[in-house]
């Protein structure tokens, strides 16, 4: 696992609490007057009583989950690496032991938590142990926070003791490039559980509660006498449901990965993206029905990928109309170049005239991308922008090479050269210019009248005259030539909206039973829906034929443009849709893909809810694999058996089986950390055994589930 760095701990570069500067001034040789100083207190803030969801990364089991966890220790992944040290458990004594620690508490042991503001969860009439803090401020004693109330007994049995709190905490520095969600930064802080959870026959509820320690440190070694009961801050909780091993359903990786790559009865077998098909009737069937029967029109449209939509109609009529979104279970045929760009969405209406049903899907797609250009001003305005320049440039061309004046160069190009004018001008100076005046002057040369030699005569409709100009080639080639630098802006707006951003998802799966729960599905990307979709973003303010002429001018370079800014080949992308409470529950889940042995580069992938994961991939792979993320691989034994590493992975010594001299006496779930297992590992690997130590004998092996074509 080279992309994965394992350290023991990281303390911030100051921890969190209430600072005192003081500053004096001392002036040499002046004993009168006395020196002058300043004191100065701040506060370093830092969660205590509440964690900011942001801060929690993933959980482990996933909250609400039902699955075989009874051999894994629960744990969370926090995004703030060093959260875990940024407070001491005893103020003013900071050390390398964190102060958080994580409990596991099942169904049948009191522990609920209960809301309290800080001020009564510091209040205690000797009938209850509570953190013992000095510093709290007026601020933070109104705050409200989540408290867990203990028996003693409980408390002193399941929580970590002093010498195994620096053991459950550790950091994970993770190489996330091929990570799912919004590209973590890959440094994360991990919270282990010393206890495991119980799974009883038919499952088992229990919920792990995130604990503050801070005050609570006489407590962790030692049984006080006084109250019989603790009452501690929760600043995170969740529960989950552990089954027996021998429990085959549950939501394991394992367990939802084999869900998700199996296609259930009535599902497409090949999990392409698409609403089942009568196969008999399609043209798939072995002994297909002729085209014109209704029942294998209809077949055939759902084994394309579409569905029916309501369709009203602009006569006020109310129909049915075919819909597909770009996601296709097979590429399409490209529409025919003549069609393109859609100068309007009716122009990408497909009407079947045997049927008398609409085909809306290109049509829908103009509409979207037209829309998507008028709610973004910025775009707009470079767009607007980005014409105008192009019309001035014709218009200086059109302007030269009607000029009666000047005799112009035989090219273009060289018209529309700043600076022509002058140049000209120069060139008659340099010439017979002075000579001709000093003629006309003293009356021996006549003025020169009408045009200059070898200059064109003004056109009779100069309507006529700008569409001439615009059909000629080359004015198309100088026009891209000289534009082509100023794309930037919009080539790389063009390149989101080519991956489909901020594309509502009703219209990339326009049916829910496109992607069932607990489903992946693999698909092609339409470009046919994709330039449609581009031909109605680059129309917004279109308001002559001369920007109806621009738009198809920039609809051949925008687009290429957009290409070279996603760094995509050839431009043909497929994608993987899945949905399923592995994308919640694993975040980050590392996706890759290769076609013949070669990685296949992975375009966009994104989390488009909770629970619903995107992939966009240049090329087709025959190949895709989803693998659990390093960060959240989580500690356990492999059937009760723990195999020492060493430092590169690979095992080494004999294996250590979890007997009961290696659990604490009287809780056959609750590992001997600092004596047992730790003291035994440390005997195998040949060195002292920390936290990542311990982390590299008990994480477990990364889990994958593959797709190959």
């Amino acid at each position: 696992m080279t992309d994965l760095t394992l350290t023991d701990h990281l303390k911030p570069g100051i921890e969190a609490g209430v600072y005192t500067i003081e500053a004096e001034h001392a002036v040499a040789g002046v004993k009168e007057a006395p020196a002058p100083s300043a004191s100065r207190t701040f506060t370093v803030q830092g969660p205590r009583f509440t964690l900011d969801p942001t801060d929690v990364h993933a959980l482990y089991p996933p909250a609400d989950a039902a699955g075989r966890f009874g051999d894994t220790l629960p744990h969370v992944a926090l995004a703030t690496r060093t959260l875990p040290w940024e407070r001491a458990r005893v103020e003013a004594a900071p050390d390398t032991v964190p102060w958080l620690a994580l409990l596991v508490l099942d169904a049948a042991e009191p522990g609920a938590a209960t809301a309290m503001t800080v001020e009564a969860l510091l209040k205690s009439a000797g009938d209850v142990h509570v953190p013992q803090l000095k510093t709290v401020s007026d601020v933070e004693s109104k705050m409200t926070c989540q408290t867990l109330e203990l028996p003693l007994a409980l408390f002193q049995a399941v929580v970590p003791r002093r010498a195994e709190l620096p053991l459950l905490a550790h950091t994970r520095d993770v190489d996330t490039s091929a990570q799912a969600g919004d590209g973590d930064s890959g440094q994360f802080a991990l919270v282990v559980a010393n206890r495991f959870p119980a799974a009883a026959a038919g499952g088992t509820r229990n919920v792990a509660h995130l604990v503050s320690l801070e005050g609570h440190d006489a407590l962790l070694d030692a049984t006080p006498g006084g109250p019989d009961r603790v009452r501690l801050v929760s600043l995170l909780s969740w529960g989950f449901t552990a089954t027996p091993d021998a429990d085959d359903a549950g939501e394991t990786f394992a367990q939802l990965a084999a869900g998700v790559a199996r296609p259930r009865a009535g599902e497409r077998q090949d999990l392409a993206l698409g609403l089942p098909f009568d196969e008999a009737a399609s043209r798939h069937a072995p002994s297909p029905p002729p085209p014109a029967d209704p029942n294998r029109r209809v077949a055939d449209r759902l084994a394309d990928g579409y569905v029916p939509v309501a369709y009203h109609l602009p006569t006020g009529q109310d129909t049915v109309a075919w819909y597909r979104g770009p996601f296709t279970p097979q590429p399409d045929a490209p529409v025919k170049d003549a069609a393109r760009p859609f100068p309007t969405a009716s122009a990408g209406l497909v009407y079947d005239a045997e049927t008398g049903i609409f085909d809306v899907s290109l049509a829908t797609a103009w509409s979207v991308g037209r829309a998507m250009a008028l709610a973004d001003r910025a775009f707009t305005v470079e767009l607007i922008r980005f014409r105008r320049g192009a019309h001035r440039l014709v218009d200086l061309v059109l302007a030269g090479l009607e000029s009666v004046h000047l005799v112009n160069p035989p090219n273009l190009e060289a018209i529309a050269r700043e600076g022509l004018i002058e140049q000209r001008f120069l060139e008659r100076l340099q010439a017979d210019l002075a000579a001709h005046v000093a003629g006309v002057s003293s009356g021996k040369t006549a003025p020169a009248t009408g045009l200059a030699p070898g200059a064109a005569a003004l056109p009779a409709d100069p309507v006529d005259a700008v569409k001439a100009l615009l059909e000629r080639d080359d004015l198309q080639t100088l026009v891209t030539d000289e534009v082509t630098g100023d794309l930037g802006p919009i080539a790389g707006w063009l390149a989101r909206l080519m991956l489909l951003e901020n594309v509502p998802f009703a219209y990339l799966v326009p049916h829910p039973e496109l992607l069932p729960i607990e489903s992946a599905r693999f698909f092609e990307v339409d470009g046919n829906w994709v330039g449609a979709l581009v031909d109605g973003a680059l129309s917004a303010g279109v308001q002559s034929s001369r920007d109806s002429w621009f738009q198809r001018v920039v609809q051949q370079i925008a687009p290429d443009a957009a290409l070279r800014r996603l760094g995509a080949g050839a431009g043909r992308m497929s994608g993987l849709l899945v949905r399923s409470a592995l994308v919640s529950g694993w975040p980050g889940l590392t996706v890759e893909a290769t076609a013949n042995g070669a990685p296949t580069p992975l375009l966009r992938s994104e989390l488009m809810a909770p629970s619903v994961l995107l992939c966009l991939f240049d090329g087709v792979p025959d190949t895709v694999r989803l693998r659990s993320p390093h960060q959240t691989l989580h500690f356990g034994t492999e059937g009760g058996v723990v195999h020492p590493r060493k430092l590169d992975g690979t095992r080494t010594g004999a294996p250590i089986t979890v007997v009961p001299d290696l659990y604490r006496p009287g809780d056959r779930r609750v590992l001997d950390l600092a004596g047992g297992l730790v003291s035994r590992l440390a005997t195998e690997v040949g060195e002292p055994v920390g936290s990542a130590v311990l982390a590299l004998q008990m994480l477990a092996v990364p889990e994958e589930v593959s797709f190959t074509r």
